[in-house]
């Protein structure tokens, strides 16, 4: 349950985002134009990059992985406390063994919305995300207490 970092995070969409907006702009550029492909493509990558970077950067600090521990008395009452709230920011459980709950998105929940990770203990709940489906869950947590 380690989380992903911001530098990880921005490095992976920063990536993905370039790539993708090198490749398409390419394709759209060189099929209204006379220009072949491989013309435009050094032009595109260019321009993808600070294109990549600055999405990268921006969309790096919501989805970045974050933890939370939360203090807790009983494992069950909890489990399904967290299970409603996460229900209604458009999660679902997946997966759930002894002390591990893992939550998977739905479209509800957003498009890049990634798993809810939780591992339940005696006396504690650690939750690992990212880190605004964290927000929005610690602000439920504390409008219903």
């Amino acid at each position: 349950m380690k989380p992903r970092g911001y530098w990880h995070t921005f490095l992976l969409l920063a990536l993905v985002n370039s790539i993708s907006f090198a490749l398409l702009w390419t394709l759209l550029f060189s099929a209204v134009t006379d220009l072949k492909f491989g013309q435009v493509l050094p032009i595109a990558l260019c321009g993808s990059i600070g294109f990549g970077l600055l999405t990268g950067a921006i969309m790096a600090f919501s989805l970045k992985a974050s933890t939370i521990t939360i203090p807790i008395q009983d494992g069950r009452a909890f489990t399904e406390r967290l299970t409603a709230r996460l229900a209604r920011l458009g999660y679902h459980l997946e997966s759930q063994t002894t002390d591990i709950l893992t939550f998977k998105p739905s479209l509800k929940a957003g498009l890049f919305a990634p798993r809810i990770t939780v591992r339940i203990q005696e006396t504690s709940a650690t939750i690992v995300g990212s880190s605004s489906y964290i927000q929005k869950l610690l602000r439920q947590f504390r409008s219903s207490e």
